[in-house]
């Protein structure tokens, strides 16, 4: 068996390239995140300090109330991904940076089966922050299906990124569940149940798991970003379903995370609340934390449309 072999000369050969390139020995960092690799997501060739990735649509990855579209959380990650990987493009430099916040705007729905790619750009940075624009587009449209708007603090505590912390390239794992605690029918996306996500009775709450595939930096370590958001859009649909009743038709419009702080590997809660609901909109703030003490990791809002039946779900911009 010289396929592990082959694998192995691979990732020796791809490391020696990268040592003395920052921008290659981060593009191998991307592609090597647990959390990336499990996935699938793709870092494409590009001129200049534009990043993109590329992400295919898999069953896991679809929203299960449509199996046609492509989960809003699943972009989210593409694009806090791709985010990080433009802040290290502009600046050419691997001091460690962390995430301190992430606006999505959905515009429509994401199709199921096409791939979709992200383009992240600086839009400008300081000695202390960086800002990244990212866009969404599925393959053959020129009409975008999110955008995102990310700030990065830079020159974090932690170690640099450099060849001797490069993870190994190992193949994504996808997870046995054999939780005690049961999947409330409230959680309907085939994504939440990829990652995990548990809806505890008779609470406001859900827990998150961990598991290796869920972290986005291997240095610290903690959970990827778009993991920990994931959940707080996840919570939001739990709110929206359990206490309007039913299983109404709906779609995040937007997300608007905020980070605390890392999410170090360890199960993960958060708790719900709806802060406006009106006819045709829904805001659910969220709060993610992991200790006792409930400190905050993160927290969000989240606006969720009501879709009437049989409505077109392609304009995204619905006034409440």
């Amino acid at each position: 068996m010289r396929t592990g072999m082959a694998d192995d000369d691979t990732s020796v050969t791809q490391t020696r390239q990268a040592t003395g390139d920052p921008l290659a020995l981060a593009r191998l960092f991307c592609e090597r995140v647990p959390h990336s690799r499990d996935l699938d997501m793709v870092i494409v060739p590009t001129d200049g300090l534009q990043v993109r990735m590329r992400l295919s649509p898999k069953p896991h990855l679809l929203d299960a109330a449509s199996t046609l579209t492509i989960c809003s959380s699943v972009l989210l990650s593409l694009c806090d991904s791709a985010a990080g990987l433009a802040v290290f493009a502009a600046t050419q430099t691997l001091a460690p940076i962390a995430t301190l916040d992430l606006r999505m705007n959905y515009l429509r729905p994401a199709p199921g089966n096409l791939p979709v790619t992200v383009s992240a750009t600086s839009d400008g940075v300081t000695d202390n922050v960086a800002f990244v624009r990212c866009v969404v587009h599925a393959e053959g449209s020129a009409e975008p299906v999110a955008t995102g708007d990310a700030t990065f603090m830079r020159g974090t505590r932690g170690r640099r990124f450099d060849s001797e912390a490069l993870p190994e390239a190992r193949p994504a794992t996808r997870p046995e569940f054999a939780s005690q605690v049961s999947r409330d029918s409230a959680s309907a996306l085939y994504y939440a149940d990829h990652l995990g996500v548990e809806v505890l009775p008779g609470k406001d709450q859900l827990r998150l798991p961990y598991r290796d595939a869920l972290i986005g930096n291997v240095l610290i370590p903690a959970l990827h970003g778009g993991v920990v958001a994931g959940l707080i859009e996840e919570a939001a649909r739990v709110a929206v379903r359990t206490k309007l009743g039913g299983m109404p038709a709906l779609r995040v419009l937007n997300s608007n995370i905020d980070y605390h702080r890392p999410a170090r590997p360890m199960h993960t809660y958060a708790s719900f609340e709806i802060a406006r609901h009106t006819r045709r909109t829904v805001l659910v703030h969220v709060v993610c934390w992991q200790a006792e003490d409930r400190c905050p990791v993160a927290t969000g809002r989240v606006q969720i449309l009501l879709e009437a039946a049989g409505a077109n779900p392609a304009v995204a911009g619905a006034s409440a």
